[in-house]
């Protein structure tokens, strides 16, 4: 984990490369019990950099943005408080800065949370 918490905060390379590689590497990612969740803290990077997050994410297709989205909130239960705070932290922070990417939130979440029956995966 040392080492993703180093790439998330890694400011030496060209934000354009940056975002590319950060994207790419949450593109269909999968939660699995390996303390690798939350998109290798690509959410969080997201709040502290909005606009240029928003710029780059919004350069990939649905499919791909809906995939990561479903890798920042996957896990055995998505539907939970900590997930719901974060979504409605989220929210707001995205649709200002590009409103498709905060209606693909909105569907990726949904749909995710309703996949959840209390039973894990």
């Amino acid at each position: 984990n040392a080492l993703i918490s180093y790439f998330e905060n890694l400011n030496s390379i060209p934000k354009e490369k940056y975002y590319e590689k950060y994207i790419n590497i949450c593109v269909n990612g999968n939660w699995q019990a390996d303390n690798i969740g939350a998109a290798f803290g690509f959410g969080e990077r997201i709040l502290k950099d909005t606009e240029d997050a928003c710029l780059y994410l919004g350069k990939r297709s649905d499919n791909e943005i809906e995939s990561i989205y479903r890798f920042i909130f996957d896990g055995p239960h998505p539907k939970n408080e900590s997930n719901e705070e974060f979504y409605n932290k989220l929210l707001p922070e995205i649709t200002s800065a590009n409103e498709r990417l905060g209606k693909l939130l909105t569907k990726s979440y949904k749909e995710l949370i309703s996949k959840d029956d209390g039973h894990g995966h």
